[in-house]
C-alpha cells in the first residue's frame, strides 16, 4: 500500500470515528430529552411568529432565542411566585426583558404587583400581602428592613431599610409604599422586638420623646427583655441613653404591665 493510499484510509478511519462519536453523543442527548419529556410537556413554538400558548409549571418551550430561555425560567417557577423583572435580566438585554414582560402580560401568563415585581399566575385568585411584595422588592435589590411602620391613614406604609431611598405603588389597592433609608445602628436595633420599640421612640424625636413614652416602654417588656436594654445602649443616641434607666435595677424596678 502507497503513502497516499494509507493516508486517504487514515483520513476515512478519522472521519467514520467523528461520526460515531456525534451518533453516540445524540442518541444520548436524545435520551436524556425523552426522559425529560416524561415529567413535561414539549411545545413547539413558531420561532417567527413566536405565539405563546398558556405557560404552565413544568412546561417546556424550544426555540433558539433569550425568549425561550425565559419562558422556561417562569415555567419552573411555582403558581403565585413572585419574581422580579431583575430575575430575567440574566437572560437578555433590559429592552427585551421589558418586551417580554409586556407580552406575558397582555395574554395574562403574570400578573404586576407593582413596579418591576409580578408574580406566575396562581391556582386561586387571591391578594398578595404587602409584606410578601415588599420582601420580594428588598430581596431583588439585596436589601434589608427592619419592619413595617404604619401611617395613621393607612394610605401610606414606610419600611425602613438599608441602601437607598426608593417606593412603590401597590397594583391591587390604592397604596403607597415608602421605602426610607436608616443608617447601620438603627438597622442593628430593628432586629428585636425591644430594639424595635426603642426604634420607634427614636424615630419620634429629642422633643416629641415624654417620660411616659419610656414608661409606657419598659412596662410592656418581660424581665428577660428588660436584660437587653443594657447591649442595647451603644446603638442609642446619647439623648435616649439619658432618659432610659441608668442601671438595670432601676430597669427591672419599673413595674410591669398587668
Amino acid at each position: 500500500m502507497t503513502r497516499k493510499r494509507r493516508r486517504q484510509v487514515k483520513d476515512i478511519e478519522q472521519i467514520e470515528n467523528e461520526a460515531r462519536r456525534i451518533e453516540e453523543r445524540a442518541a444520548l442527548e436524545a435520551e436524556e430529552f425523552a426522559a425529560l419529556s416524561t415529567n413535561s410537556q414539549i411545545v413547539e413554538d413558531d420561532y417567527e411568529n413566536r405565539n405563546l400558548d398558556t405557560i404552565k409549571p413544568g412546561t417546556l418551550r424550544r426555540y433558539n432565542g433569550p425568549g425561550s430561555y425565559m419562558r422556561r425560567y417562569l415555567s419552573c417557577l411555582a403558581p403565585g411566585t413572585i419574581f422580579a423583572t431583575r430575575d430575567l435580566l440574566c437572560f437578555a438585554r433590559r429592552s427585551t426583558v421589558d418586551s417580554f414582560i409586556q407580552r406575558m402580560l397582555k395574554e395574562n401568563h403574570i400578573q404586576k404587583l407593582a413596579q418591576g415585581l409580578y408574580r406566575t399566575r396562581p391556582e386561586k385568585q387571591d391578594i398578595v400581602k404587602e409584606e410578601e411584595i415588599v420582601r420580594a422588592k428588598l430581596r431583588a435589590f439585596a436589601r434589608e428592613s427592619t419592619g413595617k411602620i404604619t401611617d395613621k391613614t393607612h394610605r401610606t406604609s414606610t419600611y425602613l431599610i438599608s441602601g437607598s431611598n426608593s417606593s412603590l405603588i401597590l397594583t391591587a389597592k390604592a397604596v403607597k409604599v415608602e421605602l426610607k433609608k436608616i443608617g447601620p445602628r438603627k438597622l442593628a436595633l430593628g432586629q428585636s422586638r425591644v430594639g424595635t420599640a426603642l426604634l420607634a421612640i427614636w424615630l419620634k424625636g429629642k422633643s416629641n420623646c415624654k417620660e411616659e413614652d419610656i414608661a409606657n416602654f419598659l412596662m410592656t417588656l418581660s424581665r428577660t427583655e428588660r436584660n437587653e436594654i443594657a447591649k442595647m445602649k451603644r446603638l442609642l443616641p446619647q439623648w435616649l441613653t439619658d432618659r432610659l434607666p441608668s442601671t438595670t435595677e432601676a430597669i427591672m424596678s419599673v413595674m410591669p404591665q398587668q
